[in-house]
């Protein structure tokens, strides 16, 4: 409430405990196909600054893999007529990922401050 007005509503009917580094899937999928340099600085904030070590790209990479399955079940139960959009998304994912010979995608390893 803010101003005796409803400002918003946080519904914690489905919270749960995970790894954080499966929050970072969203940036792969998402953000990371609209801006480049937000993405990076999403991953690099988390690792305070530092580039991520081997194990964090490992956990990422096995994470998104599995999501890229998961999203396409999702897709045809929610909105089937978004197949096409998702299925451009899983392509551009397996692409960043060298089809996952590389645990780093192309958009981040590409990315460089000017």
């Amino acid at each position: 409430m803010k101003d005796d007005t409803l400002s918003g509503i946080i519904d914690f009917n489905r919270w749960d405990w995970g790894d954080p580094i499966h929050e970072f899937v969203k940036v792969g999928i998402f953000c990371s196909e609209v801006s480049v340099p937000f993405s990076v600085g999403q991953i690099q904030g988390y690792n305070s600054g530092m580039e991520p070590s081997e194990q964090f790209w490992r956990l990422y990479s096995l994470y998104m893999a599995m999501t890229l399955i998961s999203s396409v079940v999702w897709i045809l139960k929610v909105k089937p007529e978004e197949l096409d959009s998702m299925m451009e998304k899983v392509h551009r994912v397996m692409k960043d990922h060298d089809h996952f010979e590389s645990v780093v995608p192309k958009w981040y390893s590409g990315f460089r401050l000017i």
